[in-house]
């Protein structure tokens, strides 16, 4: 085909059609690949920015951690600084402490020995061969060298440095620890308990605290090494390593301070119990001054060796070179505890052995107290001499009032078997009334034995006889002897004594002073008398109550003369003719208290006319005879108590007393006890009556 065919319109339009197809559709894949690259380019610039803001952030976290690490590492580090600054100051304390003890009181007891012509250290290893029981820490020092040195150190100083750690140790250099002070001593000492310097192949100072308290802290190194690198290990992982290490050294840290805590409450501990038997350990050494001079010094030395031991034991254990582990601590405490076993023994047989002294020289030991040991060191016998004139010049002034007190007490004793003599007589005189007054009363009940209302008529008599009889004897009418049965009295029965019958405080004054007059004479008597008299005394009491406060009640609200029906079967009766009577004062006695209290209820009387009784007694009960605000229930139980005990009583010892013979001591004490002194039962009712 020819060049123009293709030219016509047709194929001309075609083409064109085609070619702008092509055009278009590589126009539209140019213009997706560049929105392509855009969209990834931005991309790209996002997640750089991104990461440059991660590192930012990164780095600003490292910064953080390592300056919280620095803040950290500088809180614990001055926090174990403070902890063993505090623990060298407590173990600095007890070391004052122990000097201040070699200076006083030990000092003293060197001086003592040497007084006594007694080896200090043969008299510690004699009282530590006596104590088997004794811990084993008491026992360290007892070596040649540290003896010699001691007593030697002692002489030459005047200041009688007895050892301890400062007497045996030296410090790393070869000097001595005793010629060390202030820090220097301190240092040492620690180095000292640690086994020596690090250069001469011991623990060191931290060894020596590690003994008393501190930790080798070897954490902290590392921490510091990459502490002085770290701007050059910036790296986020490796703040973080750091990080971990700082926390965990701050945990050792707070469990160093701890055990720091705990050694520094021990050696405290230590520090006040070694005070405190410091303080007895004086006492005794004052106490010794008074020992020699009245010449006990023999049995004194062994209970001075005693306690002069234990208070070296107690400074000893601290200064002792433990195993370096964590049992030490406790082992030191199972130690202590067990010192202070031998602590409580030490003071027991001081005790024990100051009871056993006579009195003079109980009180020579305690004016030797008084005195101060430390202060007379030096002058010791011229001491002891003072207080051995003192002793004899008490003993002479003793001796002189035991010689005036017994020609006292030999006239007084004569004067005493006097007045036994006469009292002796007077009784026998009234015991053969009473033994007459009971015969006739027996006779007189025999004669009536079937009529129980004549009886209690008999007996009545002779209790009213008996306890006339009885206050009409000037035996016992003694001033001193009345006046204190009258305080006893008043002691039992408190403010209640005074709301008794005049006759009633009496009778019971006077039986008392009888029963004590009785108990006097070695003699079995009869006591009949003393249970009448206190029998008599409940009875006063009773029929002031039941008997007249009650008639005057009935009266008050049922006139007899017009209502004498309406009063109780105890107060009233119908003659022969029918007449209503009212019943004789006289006939109220102790036999007829149950029946005024209802625990008791007459034959000849129905149950309706019981009942009125009752009614009539309650209403007396509730407003007049007891105090107010007693229920029902307890106005009854008071009643019944009431009836029942004077049932006793009236058959246990008022009759039983008009027989001869039959109420000794031991009943006339029971007696007394029931209504009086134990069971109280007098005091009780006046308590209860309104």
């Amino acid at each position: 085909m020819k060049i123009a065919d293709y030219l016509n319109k047709d194929n001309l339009a075609t083409g064109w059609k085609n070619l702008s197809d092509v055009a278009g559709k590589a126009a539209k894949q140019g213009i997706a690949g560049g929105k392509f690259v855009g969209q990834k380019a931005a991309q790209g610039a996002e997640a750089l920015k991104e990461n440059i803001q991660e590192d930012v952030k990164r780095r600003k976290q490292t910064k953080r951690i390592q300056e919280d690490g620095e803040k950290l590492l500088a809180e614990y580090q001055f926090r174990l600084a403070v902890s063993q600054k505090m623990l060298e100051e407590e173990a600095s304390s007890f070391n004052d402490a122990i000097e201040q003890l070699e200076r006083s009181q030990l000092y003293v007891y060197l001086r003592f020995c040497e007084y006594m012509q007694q080896d200090y250290h043969q008299g510690l290893q004699k009282s530590q061969a006596a104590g088997a029981a004794f811990p084993e820490e008491m026992h360290l020092w007892q070596g040649a060298s540290y003896a010699a040195g001691a007593v030697a150190a002692g002489t030459a100083t005047g200041a009688a440095t007895l050892g301890l750690v400062t007497a045996f140790g030296t410090a790393s250099t070869g000097t001595a620890l005793a010629t060390l002070s202030g820090p220097a001593y301190v240092h040492a000492t620690l180095a000292a308990l640690g086994g020596g310097s690090l250069a001469t192949g011991g623990l060191g100072m931290a060894g020596g605290a590690a003994v008393l308290g501190a930790v080798v802290a070897a954490p902290m190194l590392a921490v510091a090494s990459f502490a002085a690198d770290r701007k050059i290990r910036s790296d986020y992982d490796e703040a973080m390593r750091w990080q971990s290490e700082v926390i965990r050294y701050s945990e050792e840290v707070q469990d160093a301070c701890r055990r720091n805590n705990q050694r520094r409450q021990t050696l405290r501990t230590l520090n006040q119990d070694m005070y405190a038997f410091g303080l007895f350990f004086q006492d005794m050494l004052n106490a010794g001054l008074g020992a020699a001079a009245c010449d006990e010094a023999d049995a004194y030395m062994p209970l001075l060796n005693d306690a002069a031991t234990t208070l070296i034991a107690y400074s000893q254990l601290a200064a002792a070179p433990a195993e370096q582990d964590r049992g030490a601590l406790q082992d030191v405490e199972t130690k202590r505890d067990r010192l202070q076993e031998v602590e409580h023994r030490c003071k027991a047989e001081f005790y024990r052995y100051y009871a056993s002294l006579e009195l003079p020289k109980q009180e020579l030991l305690e004016q030797a107290r008084e005195r101060d040991a430390l202060a007379a060191a030096d002058r010791l016998a011229e001491a002891i001499s003072e207080l051995r004139a003192l002793f004899e010049q008490e003993i002479h002034e003793v001796n002189q009032k035991v010689d005036d007190l017994h020609e006292d007490m030999t006239e007084r004793f004569d004067a005493v078997d006097d007045a036994l003599t006469d009292m002796q007589s007077t009784l026998e005189n009234l015991t053969g009334d009473i033994r007459r007054l009971q015969q006739e009363t027996e006779s007189y009940l025999a004669v009536g034995a079937d009529d129980a209302a004549a009886q209690e008529k008999i007996l009545e008599s002779f209790s009213d006889k008996l306890a006339a009889r009885l206050l009409d004897s000037s035996l016992l009418r003694s001033h001193d002897l009345c006046e204190r049965a009258q305080e006893i009295l008043q002691e039992r029965f408190g403010r209640d004594w005074g709301r008794l019958r005049s006759t009633s405080r009496r009778f019971l004054i006077t039986a008392r002073v009888l029963f004590a007059q009785m108990e006097a004479v070695p003699d079995q008597m009869d006591y009949s008398g003393v249970c009448i008299l206190m029998l008599k005394a409940l009875e006063a009491e009773l029929h002031q109550r039941l008997f007249c406060d009650y008639s005057a009640f009935m009266e008050k609200h049922h006139p007899f003369a017009a209502e004498a029906a309406r009063w109780p079967s105890v107060l009233c009766y119908r003659d022969n003719r029918g007449r209503w009577r009212r019943v004789a004062e006289e006939r109220f006695t102790l036999g007829s208290v149950p029946y005024f209290c209802n625990t008791r209820m007459p034959e000849h009387i129905s149950d309706a006319a019981n009942e009125q009784d009752r009614r009539c007694l309650l209403s007396f009960a509730k407003q007049k005879l007891f105090r107010k605000g007693l229920s029902e229930d307890k106005i009854w139980e008071n009643l019944t108590r009431i009836g029942k005990d004077v049932e006793r009583v009236t058959k246990r010892y008022r009759n039983r007393a008009a027989h001869i013979n039959a109420i000794r001591h031991q009943e006339a004490r029971e007696c007394m006890d029931f209504l009086i002194d134990v069971q109280q039962v007098l005091v009780w009712m006046m308590r209860e009556f309104a």
